[in-house]
């Protein structure tokens, strides 16, 4: 009934063969990208920021910072092991830390006092003698001696435009000149600014600060004829070459006081024509002698980088030093660096110059200028006989002719006045040639052949 044989599936079925040979071991099976991979060392748990690096085999640890912009930064410092940058960020945490406590609690006060002392080395002596006089009697004196307590006491972390100018304000009420507090602005900007370079403070509270206006007072100068009455004056006496000097170059009374002889150039010669003497010479000024509470200060450079300058000499003035020098050798000072030493050999303090120009002045009958008000009478008398700014500014040493022109625009408007008035006496002179030769309007002028 039943067909009990099995039927042939071989040929309905495909089935896959399998392989005869031995079985693939696992080792035979190609490597995973991720198995050729060096595995990283791993940090411990709990440890933060802490990871190897495989460039040059180091342990990096990180930390967030805020920056000055309020912005977090990322820190990073580097160990051989891992344990070794772990303690370096810790060490650099606290150490933020404690920077920045102190920042919090440091006063205005504290801070100026700090900052001074750093930076003293950078500033010349007598700037350091004001911007701590200004420490100590306004800004943060330590008790009140008529001029209020300042911002002292103020916090550095909390100091605000509206208490500087508060501070400026009751200083104006206690009769502080405008000058003065201008001054003061000037010193907390430059220490505030450095307070946000070393990141004690995110921006400088003086941004917002109005500077107080200074009306410029009326410049004191002699005219011509009050020099030469001067010069004469000052003939016979010991430092007659110094005065001219000053009249004549226009240098800073510091530039006077500290110049060398090494630094002047003294020639005469005879005038093949006329055998009458011929004098030339030249100062190359480069150093400034500084006093501070009466003591001087070791010898330093010009005020500015355009004071260390060449200035050449009238001859008379160079005959002046010659005689100026046989001068001090019979005083047994020919060997002494110094071009102006006092009679003992030292230097010569400002208070003996000083007298020593306020008699003079008595003497001849003039009106009181000061020492330093020599040198715009200098300036003014080149203006006045039309040298150009450039030159101006060049011998006496500013660092822009910017400077120059500030200073001395009154003079410059003068001098062009003048300058047109030449014009208008050429053109009067011109109308009289005309009228002599009858030629009248040019349009009527005769034609030459």
């Amino acid at each position: 009934m039943f067909d009990t044989t099995t039927p042939d599936t071989s040929a309905a079925l495909s089935l896959p063969a399998f392989p005869t040979g031995p079985v693939a071991s696992e080792s035979s099976k190609p490597a995973s990208p991720k198995a050729k991979r060096k595995k990283k060392p791993r940090c411990a748990s709990g440890l933060g920021s802490v990871y190897f690096r495989e460039s040059d085999n180091r342990w990096c640890a990180t930390w967030k910072t805020s920056g000055t912009d309020g912005k977090a930064k990322t820190r990073v410092v580097y160990g051989a092991t891992q344990r070794e940058a772990i303690e370096k960020r810790e060490a650099a945490r606290k150490e933020a830390e404690t920077v920045a406590e102190n920042a919090t609690k440091e006063t205005v006060g504290d801070f100026l006092r700090r900052w001074l002392d750093i930076v003293k080395t950078k500033l010349q002596p007598t700037t350091v003698a004001a911007y701590s006089e200004q420490i100590r009697l306004y800004m943060a004196p330590e008790k009140d001696v008529g001029m209020g307590l300042g911002i002292g006491q103020i916090p550095l972390s909390k100091l605000s435009p509206f208490d500087i100018e508060t501070w400026l304000a009751s200083l104006e009420k206690r009769g502080v000149s405008a000058a003065r507090r201008r001054g003061l602005c000037v010193q907390l900007k430059s220490a505030l600014g450095r307070a946000v370079a070393w990141r004690q403070l995110k921006e400088n509270p003086m941004a917002g600060v109005e500077y107080p206006t200074v009306k410029r007072e009326q410049m004191k100068v002699w005219d011509s004829d009050e020099v030469a009455a001067f010069l004469l004056a000052c003939e016979g006496e010991r430092l007659e070459a110094l005065f001219v000097l000053a009249i004549e170059t226009g240098m800073r009374q510091g530039e006077l006081l500290g110049l060398q002889w090494a630094d002047v150039e003294l020639k005469e010669d005879t005038d093949p024509t006329t055998g009458a003497p011929r004098y030339s010479g030249q100062i190359h000024v480069r150093h400034n002698l500084q006093e501070v509470n009466g003591n001087h200060q070791p010898l330093s450079g010009p005020k500015t980088q355009a004071g260390n300058r060449i200035v050449t000499l009238y001859p008379e003035t160079v005959h002046t030093l010659i005689q100026h020098k046989e001068r001090m050798r019979k005083e047994g000072k020919g060997a002494h660096p110094y071009v102006f030493p006092s009679t003992t050999g030292r230097p010569i303090f400002k208070r003996a110059l000083r007298d020593a120009f306020i008699r003079i002045i008595k003497t001849a009958g003039l009106k009181q200028i000061r020492f330093h008000d020599m040198r715009h009478t200098n300036a003014t008398m080149m203006i006045s006989d039309g040298v150009d700014v450039k030159t101006v500014s060049s011998r006496l040493g500013h660092s822009t002719t910017s400077i120059t022109l500030d200073i001395y625009t009154k003079f410059m408007r003068k001098a062009d006045e003048r300058a047109a008035g030449v014009m208008a006496s050429i053109m009067a002179k011109k109308k009289s040639l005309a009228a002599g030769s009858g030629m009248g309007a040019r349009s009527g002028a005769p034609v030459p052949n």
